[in-house]
C-alpha cells in the first residue's frame, strides 16, 4: 500500500499502537514526524478518516455502487477489526501503568524502544489490549486509535452515551472501508474504492443504527472535557482517552 499520506495516525494491529509515537520531546514537535512514524509501526492500512471522532465514511450513503467502481476494492478483505463494545473505565489499567505508559511513550527522554517495551512487558498485558487494541480475537476492543487512522471514537461515543453504535459500530465500518481499499495504489482511486466500500454489504453491516455525528454535536462540551481535542497527534489527547477508557471505574 503506497498512500500513506493520507494516514492521520494508525490502528494497532499486531504491533502497540504507539511504538513510532514513542514521543520524546524531539517526535512530538515535528507534526509530520509523529504521522509518519505510527504508519510506518502499523501493520494496518487503515486511512479513511472520520472529522471530530464522527462515523463519516465517504460521501456515498445512497446505497448504490458508484458506477466508476475502484477496481482496487477487495471484498474478501472488507471486515470489522473489534469483536467487543469497548465501555469506559474498565480498570484494565492501573494508575501506576498509566504513569508508565505516559513516561515510555511520551515522557521527555522516551523513545520507541521504550514505548515497546512497556507494550511487552506481561504485566501490562491487559493495559495494553485496552490501549492498542492488540486483544485476544474473542475479546477485541477498538483502542484509542480507531477504524479511519484517527483517534478512535469509542471515548466521545461513551461519553454520549452510546458505545455500541457510535464507538465499536462506526470504527468497525471504516476499518472495514479501508481494509477493502488496502490495495489502491493512488489517491483517485483510494476516494472511489472508498465509496464502493461504503455502501458494500460488508462495511455497511456496520452502519450506526443512530445519528452519531448529531449525538456528539448535542455532548460537544462534554466530550472535549472529558476526551481532549480528538487530535491523535496530540499526546495529552492519547493520555485522557487512555485515563477514561482503560483506568479503573469510578
Amino acid at each position: 500500500m503506497n498512500n500513506h499520506r493520507w494516514i492521520s495516525g494508525v490502528l494497532a494491529l499486531g504491533t502497540f499502537a504507539l511504538v513510532g509515537y514513542g514521543c520524546s520531546s524531539d517526535t512530538v514537535d515535528g507534526d509530520d514526524d509523529v504521522a509518519d512514524s505510527g504508519a510506518t509501526s502499523s501493520s494496518s492500512g487503515a486511512q479513511a478518516s472520520s472529522s471530530s471522532g464522527q462515523n463519516a465514511s465517504s460521501s456515498s450513503s445512497s446505497g448504490d455502487v458508484p458506477d466508476a467502481a475502484a477496481a482496487c476494492f477487495v471484498a474478501e478483505e472488507a471486515v470489522g477489526y473489534s469483536t467487543k463494545t469497548q465501555l469506559a473505565h474498565s480498570g484494565d489499567c492501573t494508575t501506576e501503568q498509566l504513569e508508565a505508559f505516559n513516561t515510555a511513550c511520551f515522557a521527555e527522554g522516551s523513545t520507541g524502544d521504550t514505548c515497546t517495551a512497556f507494550s511487552e512487558a506481561p504485566a501490562n498485558v491487559a493495559c495494553d489490549a485496552c490501549i492498542s487494541g492488540n486483544g485476544p480475537e474473542e475479546t477485541r476492543v477498538t483502542g484509542i486509535f480507531g477504524g479511519g487512522g484517527e483517534i478512535s471514537t469509542v471515548c466521545a461515543a461513551n461519553v454520549a452515551g452510546n458505545p455500541e453504535e457510535c464507538g465499536s459500530k462506526a470504527d468497525n465500518k471504516l476499518f472495514c472501508m479501508n481494509q477493502a481499499c488496502n490495495a489502491c495504489e493512488d489517491e483517485a482511486s483510494f476516494d472511489a474504492c472508498l465509496e464502493q466500500a461504503a455502501v458494500s454489504p460488508q462495511c455497511a453491516a456496520f452502519e450506526p443504527a443512530v445519528d452519531c455525528e448529531a449525538l456528539f454535536a448535542t455532548q460537544a462540551a462534554a466530550i472535549t472535557a472529558t476526551c481532549g481535542d480528538l487530535d491523535i497527534q496530540n499526546p495529552e489527547t492519547v493520555l485522557l482517552h487512555a485515563a477514561y477508557l482503560c483506568g479503573i471505574t469510578r
